[in-house]
């Protein structure tokens, strides 16, 4: 086995993940019809597919963030402005995700700024406070309005697509039948998909799982496991390398193999600290990929992530 020292110099090279992507296989996926009244704009994929499942022919729908894009650190673009120049509605997840978005909104005269995850979530920042070498104090995000990957967590994405649908049917009164009826349905399938998530990962209860940074905290709640630590405290800032190293001992003590990781983000880091503890790395996706038809929609997505954890805690 490699000394400490050695360890800790391989990690912390290679530590930093890539920024989360956004939407797209090659572009801005959009939904393009002649026939719509409403044009409305999100800033990630999975509000753009809800979008697109609640707009129905009456939306034309677009999302701002393309491939390797983050929504924590993406940086407008002239294209941008001209979208939202256009739209009646920008579709954003808030609690501190997309400050630039809610920046260049409020620049476009007329625009209504609809942010779905404001005031519900109860992962603030306290309950993700690092402290040096305890593992047992969770990395989190640099968000004063705590942890903002609510959409990760069906119980909250019906909240926020209820949301939605009310912004929808205020910008076009004329299709707000069709679009609370969307919706309606639309929240049937998601409590059928929580139902089955939690079913799914029964065996799993009161297990602890270590991520590549605190995107699915929320999923993990609802389905009765834990986050108890991440590699970065958030996108972009390198943890300590006596973090790192506790992180490794305590995930040697506790037996834990898996590291969790993330297609938007660089594995290098999750590999290496894998090999240290004899494990393995498996991919979770808190993004959705459309060119991928496993993960194209937020309930493939959502799938394919409850049978990712199920795979890195059981092998099954």
């Amino acid at each position: 086995m490699r000394s400490a020292s050695a360890f800790t110099t391989t990690l912390m090279a290679l530590v930093i993940c890539a920024s989360l992507s956004g939407c797209g296989p090659r572009g801005r996926p959009q939904a393009v019809d002649r026939r719509a009244t409403l044009i409305a704009v999100a800033t990630i994929y999975p509000l753009y597919d809800w979008l697109r499942v609640l707009g129905g022919d009456e939306v034309e729908a677009h999302c701002l963030l393309r491939p390797g894009d983050s929504p924590h650190t993406y940086a407008p673009q002239p294209q941008d402005a001209q979208i939202l120049g256009r739209a009646a509605l920008l579709v954003m997840v808030g609690k501190g995700l997309e400050p630039w978005a809610e920046k260049l909104g409020t620049s476009v005269a007329g625009l209504r700024i609809i942010k779905l995850g404001e005031g519900i979530g109860a992962l603030g920042d306290d309950e993700y406070e690092r402290h040096e070498g305890d593992i047992d104090q969770r990395a989190g995000h640099d968000h004063p309005e705590g942890n903002p990957h609510v959409w990760l967590s069906p119980r909250l994405a019906i909240m926020m697509v209820e949301r939605l649908a009310e912004a929808l049917s205020k910008a076009d009164p004329a299709n707000a039948d069709a679009y609370y009826s969307r919706s309606e349905a639309y929240i049937r399938e998601l409590a059928a998909l929580e139902d089955e998530m939690k079913a799914r990962l029964a065996l799993y209860r009161g297990r602890r799982v270590v991520t590549c940074h605190a995107a699915f905290d929320y999923l993990l709640d609802d389905v009765g496991l834990a986050l108890q630590a991440s590699i970065q405290p958030y996108p972009g800032k390198e943890p300590s390398a006596r973090y790192l190293e506790a992180l490794v001992t305590w995930m040697r003590e506790h037996n834990v193999k898996t590291v969790f990781a993330e297609p938007q983000l660089s594995p290098k880091a999750a590999n290496v600290i894998a090999s240290e503890v004899g494990g393995k790395v498996v991919i979770l996706d808190p993004l959705g990929d459309p060119a991928d038809p496993g993960r194209d929609s937020y309930l493939k997505m959502m799938r394919y992530n409850t049978e990712q954890l199920a795979y890195g805690l059981g092998g099954e």
